[in-house]
C-alpha cells in the first residue's frame, strides 16, 4: 500500500454487497495511533500497544461506493448504485 496507495474493501455478505474504492494514508502520529488502538483492541479483543502498531497502519478514506442487493437478476438491476464521493483535502 505504501507504494500502490489505494484500497478496496468490501462486505463479506454476498446478497447485500457494498463496496468502496479508498484512498490509503499510512499513519505516524502518535495519537493517530492511539485512537486506532483504542478503537481495535475492544472490537477484536485484541491488546495491541502503539508501538505494535506504528508501522502498517492505513487510515482508509473512500472516494467510490457501489452497492447492491440479491446478487442476480432484477434484484441486481433494480438496485444498482453507485455513488461517488467527494474527498475533503
Amino acid at each position: 500500500m505504501r507504494r500502490h496507495p489505494f484500497a478496496c474493501v468490501h462486505l463479506a455478505d454476498p446478497e447485500a454487497a457494498l463496496i468502496l474504492e479508498c484512498a490509503a494514508v499510512e499513519l505516524h502520529e502518535p495519537d493517530d495511533l492511539q485512537a486506532f488502538v483504542n478503537d481495535y483492541n475492544p472490537k477484536y479483543k485484541w491488546h495491541f500497544s502503539v508501538d505494535d502498531v506504528r508501522r502498517g497502519t492505513f487510515a482508509l478514506t473512500p472516494y467510490k461506493a457501489f452497492a447492491w442487493a440479491d446478487g442476480q437478476g432484477e434484484g441486481f438491476t433494480n438496485t444498482a448504485t453507485r455513488w461517488t464521493l467527494q474527498v475533503e483535502e
